[in-house]
This record gives structure tokens, C-alpha cells and sequence, in this order.
């Protein structure tokens, strides 16, 4: 026994804060480490961060309890009310279908029709790249895993893998170290480890990432975005023949 726990495999999981302008945004249910690029990312998907440069300063906190953005953008109605508590087991909470189907009519425009070099093949052998990269879901077995691929736009090879205990904040992580290297979001593709949910597709609308990839499948709310967005899906990518769910043409 340690501190009280069994000596047996555990997904670390702890509540850490997000602060924006000194207003809580949420408090986020995650595996805490690069707490940096999960509240970056988080903001960035919430709309908060439009871009990097709108960030003034960033700071995690010595005991990793809590992440304080000053942004050059003002906190809207969002950050005026108290923090959702966002356990890694759900989403990441938002106002509902009706403003994700808004927010996937707004990323329509941004989504590339055409990617250079894209397969089935290729996203499958980057899947099980992203898992082979996988080291604290081979510790626990309880770890959900993302990955953020550069498709061309000159940055051919760039592919970051993030894990966390709630696959949103895996993405949300990747999501968030690709803004800090300056990722083409737009020219990227953004793979997960579990169910692709509305929320998960709200993220990519969110950044304009043109396909979004699984071993698993996704929800029919998920499937409702993407076809008003224009984001690709694809799922099963570990059987031998993964299903294209939204934009066969790519394939």
C-alpha cells in the first residue's frame, strides 16, 4: 500500500483548473502532465484563443493544480460564471448541437478539399504508430491516446502523440503543441484511441483539421457535424478494412 492505494496499476487522474484573465473556464479531470499544451488547447477549441499570438502569458503552477492564461482577448459570457467541472470519462462540455452545428458551418471554409499523399494504408500505419509511441497506456492499460499529423504544407513528418486519462484532454493536448510549433491545422490529420463523440469533432471543426481518424467509431451526433463541416471520419482503422464514414472522395 502506498498513501493508501493498492501497488497495482492506476490511471492518474487529478482536477486541474483552468484560468483565463483571472476567470475560471473549467476545471479539467486529466492525467496532469504537459498542462501547458492542455489548456492551450482547451482554449483554443473553446474559441477563447484564436491564436497564439493573443497569448500574453502562461503558467502552470508549481503543485500542477491549476493553469493561468492571460490572454490579449477579453473573457467573454463563457468565463463570467463559475467552472464546469469536466470528468475524463465525458466531454468537454459547450452549449449543445445546435452551437456545434454553428461552429461546424464556420469551420467549412477553412477545411481543405484535397490532401497530398493521404490512404487508408498510411492513417492505419500511423495508428499503430500513435500506439506504439503509447508508453503510459502499455504502464497502465487505462490511458486514451491522440496524435496530430502533418499531411504537407512543408512540414512533412511532424507527428505528436499526447496520452491522458480522458481522451478529450488528449486531444486537447496535441491539439495545443501543435499550436505552440505553428502546425497548418488545416493540412493536418488528428487520430484517437477511443469513440469518436461530438465533442471530439467539435474539436477538430474547432481547429479546422480536416480528418479525424479512429480504431473505434463514431457517435451519430458525431457524424452530424462532420457532414455539415466537411471533416472527414474514419474508423476501424485496425480491422483490415477500416469504414469511411464522411468524405470518400479523399480516399
Amino acid at each position: 500500500m502506498t498513501g493508501g492505494r493498492v501497488a497495482k496499476p492506476l490511471a492518474l487522474e487529478a482536477p486541474v483548473e483552468i484560468v483565463v484573465n483571472e476567470a475560471l473556464l473549467a476545471v479539467l479531470m486529466c492525467t496532469p502532465f504537459g498542462l501547458d499544451e492542455l489548456a492551450l488547447g482547451h482554449a483554443f477549441c473553446k474559441g477563447i484563443l484564436g491564436a497564439l499570438g493573443e497569448l500574453v502569458s502562461l503558467k502552470v503552477c508549481d503543485d500542477r493544480s491549476a493553469v493561468r492564461l492571460e490572454c490579449s482577448r477579453p473573457p467573454d459570457g463563457e468565463l463570467r460564471g463559475p467552472g464546469q467541472l469536466i470528468p475524463s470519462s465525458c466531454g468537454s462540455g459547450g452549449g449543445g448541437m445546435q452551437e456545434a452545428m454553428a461552429l461546424a458551418r464556420r469551420a467549412a471554409a477553412g477545411i481543405h478539399r484535397a490532401l497530398p499523399g493521404l490512404s487508408l494504408p498510411w492513417l492505419q500505419a500511423c495508428s499503430r504508430e500513435m500506439f506504439g509511441q503509447a508508453e503510459l497506456y502499455r504502464q497502465t492499460g487505462g490511458m486514451h491516446s491522440a496524435a496530430l499529423i502533418a499531411v504537407d504544407g512543408g512540414q512533412s513528418g511532424y507527428f505528436v502523440v499526447r496520452e491522458d486519462v480522458g481522451r478529450h484532454n488528449a486531444v486537447d493536448k496535441v491539439i495545443g503543441r501543435g499550436l505552440m510549433d505553428g502546425v497548418d491545422f488545416s493540412a493536418s490529420v488528428l487520430l484517437c484511441s477511443g469513440r469518436i463523440s461530438a465533442d471530439l469533432m467539435q474539436k477538430a471543426a474547432a481547429a479546422s483539421i480536416p480528418v479525424l481518424a479512429s480504431r473505434s467509431i463514431p457517435t451519430s451526433s458525431a457524424y452530424d457535424l462532420a457532414l455539415v463541416s466537411g471533416t472527414a471520419i474514419v474508423g476501424r482503422l485496425g480491422s483490415a478494412e477500416p469504414v469511411v464514414y464522411t468524405r470518400e472522395e479523399l480516399f
